[in-house]
């Protein structure tokens, strides 16, 4: 088209006999700018006469048609009409513009009719439940259907409960419920579980004694007010007709056929059932001469729920009843032929529930002393254990010494400081194992059901004052 243009100008300067001076604005216009499309025009040019005449003509005819299109884009003073909208308007997209209004304005009022829908159908739904609202009397109806079924998810079964002579009995099972019902004077003669959790439960251990002469053992059930048991009282006590057990009665005659001593696989059963009785439940007591024939079966003893919390050993040691229980593990091995199978059980207590001490012999001293220093080991013992107990509920401090916690709970629930004392750590910066140093938990303290073990007295004293300050920020 410019090749076209340029030789229909040179073309109409030559045939109308113009001036030179506006063949020459032509040629200027053709040339303005860079100069580039002035020598484009001339090569065009030269390329346009090289071209048929045929081939000329249609060329001048579509450069024709080209400048009436262009004519008819131009406004009246030569711009393009969308500039000529620019000069009018000042802005070039109003069309764009409206319609981006148009469709804001739409949403708006889309928007609008959910707002409205939505608190029409809040209205209408409030209005429903207001109209279905129950009165007083079916409301407490439902509340009591709702607590029902809470209470039956948290117990999974309803409650089994007999009222006789203005008091509650609870049952787990309606068997029991039943043998309650059809013989109510039967439960009420048997003694009540003691308030206190916590009663004596005392293993002594050491060799055959005297049967005639009446034993430390004997002496201290009786400043406990505790029942004193042995295997000989144990096998009466099962043959018992008001036993009313099969498993006693089955014990006992066993017992009576091989002369009264209790076999290696009956002696866990025997001893079960016989410390299931009310009265040990209620009073506590003084198990002497328990023997085992290994580990095994002490262990099997524990498991059905023979766990005293103090266990006495004849042993000759330093300090009596005051001993640790790591220096009884040295000196009970020098007595095994004298213990027998109590070795077993000695040995068992002492590494897991390090609750063992040692029992005065009779040459220490009067009889009246050895008794009052078993006495008083074993209401330490009780204490700490109460102690313990309360702190558990309460979640407060308490020390650990005495109390006969099992050793995987004592790992279980170690703090973060592990075998290490906290306050010397914190204090001074220093480590020090105090598990290696303090075995048998003398300085040891449980917090918020974790175990802490001290390095010393100071150290223990400290924590039970302030035992918020050994947590961590988690435990905060």
């Amino acid at each position: 088209r410019r090749a076209a243009r340029a030789a229909g100008r040179r073309r109409k300067s030559g045939a109308g006999g113009e001036d030179g001076e506006e063949g020459e604005d032509e040629e200027g216009e053709a040339t303005d700018g860079t100069g580039d499309e002035g020598e484009d025009s001339e090569m065009d040019a030269a390329a346009f006469e090289a071209l048929d005449e045929d081939l000329q003509q249609q060329v001048l005819k579509e450069a024709e048609s080209w400048d009436a299109s262009s004519a008819a884009a131009e406004g009246e003073d030569g711009l393009p009409r969308d500039e000529e909208l620019f000069q009018q308007t000042g802005w070039p997209f109003d069309e764009v513009r409206e319609e981006e209004e148009q469709r804001e304005a739409e949403r708006k009022e889309k928007q609008a009719e959910e707002e409205r829908a939505a608190a029409e159908e809040a209205a209408r739904l409030a209005e429903e439940e207001a109209e279905n609202q129950p009165d007083p009397e079916e409301q407490e109806q439902l509340e009591k259907e709702a607590a029902k079924k809470t209470r039956l998810e948290k117990y999974n079964s309803e409650p089994r409960c007999v009222i006789w002579r203005h008091r509650l009995y609870f049952f787990t099972n309606d068997e029991n419920m039943k043998a309650f019902v059809d013989d109510p004077w039967r439960f009420v003669q048997q003694p009540p579980p003691p308030r206190v959790p916590v009663v004596p439960q005392v293993l002594v251990l050491r060799h055959i004694a005297d049967p005639h002469a009446r034993s430390s053992a004997e002496h201290l059930a009786a400043s406990l007010g505790a029942v004193y048991l042995n295997e000989r009282l144990i096998l009466q006590s099962l043959a018992n007709e008001k036993t009313r057990t099969s498993v006693g009665r089955l014990l006992g005659d066993l017992a009576a056929a091989t002369q009264r001593t209790l076999p290696s696989g009956y002696r866990t059963p025997a001893v079960t059932v016989r410390l299931l009785m009310a009265d040990v439940a209620l009073r506590g007591y003084v198990l002497e001469g328990l023997v085992t024939d290994d580990f095994q079966e002490a262990e099997e003893l524990v498991e059905a729920g023979f766990r005293p919390n103090k266990v006495f050993v004849e042993a000759k040691v330093e300090g009596g009843a005051d001993a640790s229980s790591s220096s009884l593990l040295k000196s009970v091995s020098s007595f095994r032929g004298r213990l027998g199978g109590a070795k077993h059980l000695a040995e068992y207590f002492a590494k897991r529930f390090h609750n063992v001490s040692a029992l005065p012999s009779s040459a220490s001293g009067s009889e009246w002393e050895r008794v009052h220093l078993l006495l008083r080991s074993v209401d330490r013992a009780l204490h700490a254990q109460r102690i313990h107990l309360h702190s558990t509920r309460s979640g407060g401090p308490c020390p650990l010494a005495d109390v006969g916690l099992p050793e995987e709970h004592l790992t279980s629930t170690l703090s973060p400081f592990g075998p290490y004392c906290p306050h010397l750590w914190l204090t001074a910066q220093t480590l020090l194992h105090a598990a290696a140093a303090d075995p048998d938990l003398r300085f040891a303290a449980s917090y918020c059901n974790t175990v802490y073990r001290l390095g010393g007295a100071a150290q223990l004293a400290h924590f039970l004052a302030h035992p918020e300050w050994y947590l961590s920020e988690e435990q905060r």
